[in-house]
Formats: C-alpha cells, structure tokens, sequence
C-alpha cells in the first residue's frame, strides 16, 4: 500500500490489477513520452507539450484514468478506519477533493503503479535494448 498526503488527508491507495494497469497505460499513450521527461527532472521544453498532451485525451479517456485511480484509494478518517473515495456506484464519497487534490491523488496512484515500468524503461534505453 502507497501512504500519502494530500491537503491535509491522509489517503492510502493500492496497486490496480494488471489488465487495469495496461487499459489506464493504454489510454495515457498521448502524454507518456513528456510525462516520462517530467518524471526524470527534464523540465526544459516539456511542461508545455505535455499540458497539449493531457488536453488532447478524450474525456473518455481522461475519465477512464481517474475513475481507475480513484477505485484505489482511501482517505483515513480519524479512528474510524478508511474509506473508499470512490463508491462503487461511481459517486465520488468526498465533495472537498478540488482539482488539484484529484491531480495529487492520480499522480500518487500512477507513481505507485508504473514508476516500476519507467525505471525499468529508461534501464533498457541505457542497455541498448537488453530484455526487461
């Protein structure tokens, strides 16, 4: 489990399964290259390509990636426990998570679940290509 802050909450969020990860991977096709600059500190030239990016996924799509990273994550409440940010009927369970909570959120999400594919990406660019 992946713990970590985000205005003040406490949210905690677990992995997706793998075909989950692969359709989420699949629809951020658009934005992974200027994402994986910004991942790697290349903040030169690639924060503008990669906000066209992000705004030329569909909202389909742009969904799809939200609504799968927020079925992972709870957010603590005190000593009652955890709960589910998203409910299963696909309302969201807390009106206070603005824009740039959800962004937070979602980027905590996909660290924790491909941060693994990037390191092991840019290791095979270095290699000149040797197998994962």
């Amino acid at each position: 489990m992946n713990e970590f802050e985000v205005d003040g909450h406490t949210y905690r969020s677990k992995k997706m399964n793998a075909r989950t990860q692969f359709h989420v991977m699949r629809r951020m096709a658009p934005i992974l290259a200027p994402l994986q600059s910004v991942a790697t500190g290349d903040l030169n030239g690639t924060l503008v390509p990669l906000a066209q990016a992000i705004g030329s996924l569909s909202d389909d799509a742009s969904d799809y990636i939200l609504d799968r990273c927020l079925e992972v994550v709870e957010r603590k409440q005190g000593e009652a426990g955890w709960a589910k940010v998203k409910l299963d009927g696909g309302r969201n369970m807390f009106d206070d998570i603005d824009l740039m909570a959800l962004l937070q959120i979602a980027a905590n999400v996909l660290r924790d679940n491909y941060a693994v594919l990037f390191q092991k990406g840019l290791a095979l660019q270095s290699n000149g290509g040797a197998s994962l």
